[in-house]
């Protein structure tokens, strides 16, 4: 922005982004409370020089979740702070805490994790929500991403510039950018929580773990059909009944794609089952682990010419065969039974 835009109507937008404006105008502030107030949705921006009097003043506290009091440059050389502390209450910032959990996304590997090198050290205001912090000395400190509720509508402020630009010694604010998907699914996050989105909806979920999807309103065209991999024909039946809550999936267990369709064969929903990541990791078992399982020695190293029928027989006893040695024993059993039998047994007279 430049100057005093038009602001005459901005009722038709669901999300007004301030980005980057270096002085705040007493008209636009009084605009933009009113249309946060109204139920819209308001993203804050800094630009690295900032016009702190114009961010101080009564109107603007009333509007913004924090006061911006001193822009920080970390000197070249040292790490930036990294981004973590992720509120999973949040409706926006709760996926991220999900995907870092779950999908291995390229902004959680530590080569690729987002930090910044400049931002504005602020001060929440006591009605905010603080949704993401800064990591300073292997511990959550300041925030970094802060909200706050106006009337019926949010305001998210950010603490780092966003536009991508460098600071002294060519270096970026952030590695946003650059690094990661990280800025731009962080936007995209914040657009539509902004826009009136409460949460996205599920559709990633782990092997062996419920499905849990919403339904839409009714009515719905039933019985539904599931479809997806290692279905049979009757698990691909849903028969809802009085149910018109969560729908739980349970008969959804091997890893696809899957498809919740109504009896005209519209698609209500879909979702996709997916292995963990644990269980595609190729590296080599420690040897450790594996004798903690079947025992101190039951790994058998192989060299180029070793003999695997020999060194099965060094390191396993064969099983002790006991049948044999009951044959023998049966014979002898019997003949006991047959001396014990003649010899104390009383022998009735015959009949005369």
């Amino acid at each position: 922005m430049q100057g005093v835009p038009k602001l005459d109507d901005l009722s038709s937008f669901k999300t007004v982004v301030l980005f980057q404006v270096n002085k705040l105008d007493p008209v636009v502030l009084q605009k933009l409370n009113a249309y946060v107030k109204n139920g819209g949705g308001l993203a804050v921006v800094p630009a690295p020089g900032l016009n702190l009097e114009s961010y101080g003043t009564p109107e603007a506290k009333q509007l913004l979740p924090i006061t911006y009091t001193s822009f920080e440059r970390i000197p070249a050389g040292k790490q930036g702070y990294w981004l973590g502390g992720f509120d999973n209450a949040n409706a926006l910032t709760a996926p991220f805490k999900d995907w870092i959990a779950s999908a291995d996304p390229d902004f959680n590997r530590p080569e690729l994790r987002p930090f910044v090198l400049g931002r504005w050290k602020v001060k929440p205001s006591e009605d905010s929500s603080i949704l993401a912090s800064y990591i300073i000395d292997g511990a959550l400190a300041d925030a970094a991403l802060i909200e706050k509720s106006v009337g019926s509508g949010k305001v998210v402020a950010f603490t780092t510039p966003l536009d991508g630009s460098k600071m002294e010694g060519n270096r970026f604010y952030n590695n946003y950018w650059q690094d990661s998907s990280f800025g731009l699914v962080l936007l995209d996050r914040t657009a539509k929580y902004l826009g009136g989105e409460s949460r996205l909806p599920e559709m990633q979920f782990l092997s062996g773990q419920p499905v849990v999807i919403g339904l839409p309103a009714p009515p719905l065209k039933t019985p539904l059909q599931l479809r997806g991999p290692g279905l049979s024909a009757a698990e691909s039946v849903i028969n809802l009944g009085e149910n018109r809550g969560p729908l739980v999936l349970r008969q959804a267990v091997q890893s696809g794609n899957y498809q919740l369709l109504d009896n005209k064969g519209k698609e209500l929903s879909s979702f996709s089952l997916n292995i963990a990541a644990e269980e595609c990791y190729l590296e080599k078992i420690p040897i450790e682990k594996v004798e903690e399982l079947f025992g101190k020695g039951s790994v058998v190293p192989l060299g180029k010419d070793a003999d695997l029928t020999e060194r099965i027989r060094q390191n396993y006893k064969p099983p002790l065969e006991l049948m044999p040695w009951l044959l023998l024993l049966l014979p002898f059993i019997l003949t006991m039974e047959s001396f014990a039998a003649n010899k104390f047994y009383k022998k009735e007279p015959l009949p005369a």
